[in-house]
């Protein structure tokens, strides 16, 4: 996921407010936009300066592939109940409407869909963004 697409973009303007991470049982790129909770397992990549978060999986040997089904099945919307705040509710929608506006491909919006809690009503925004601007993530 290249980061890069959102590094140095406010994604609300909401100073001091960071998305709360959403951990899966694969690999994610934690991003400096992410707020995480501190049970998950964390590895950083010293070479590009990366840091990764997961889920503990029941088997510590087990290894879930972040490009496989899986990691494309849980790329989605949650439902409102899941969401931890109206603002967690409000940065998701900026962020996705941000990436949305700059992205070349759908990896980006789909780290944000698997790695933030990404309401419905937020994908209306960043939809609208993608046509506006004729992109085509």
């Amino acid at each position: 996921m290249p980061s890069s697409v959102l590094l140095g973009r406010s994604v609300g303007g909401l100073s001091g407010r960071k998305l709360t991470f959403r951990p899966q049982l694969f690999w994610q790129e934690v991003l400096p936009e992410h707020a995480v909770a501190a049970n998950l397992q964390f590895e950083c990549d010293f070479e590009s300066g990366k840091n990764f978060a997961r889920q503990p999986p029941s088997d510590p040997d087990e290894t879930i592939p972040a490009d496989g089904t899986y990691a494309l099945s849980v790329a989605r919307c949650v439902s409102d109940d899941k969401v931890p705040s109206p603002a967690d509710a409000a940065l998701a929608t900026r962020a996705l409407r941000e990436a949305a506006a700059v992205a070349d491909d759908d990896t980006v919006l789909r780290h944000l869909l698997s790695s933030c809690y990404c309401p419905r009503s937020a994908l209306g925004p960043a939809l609208s963004e993608c046509a506006s601007r004729d992109n085509a993530a």
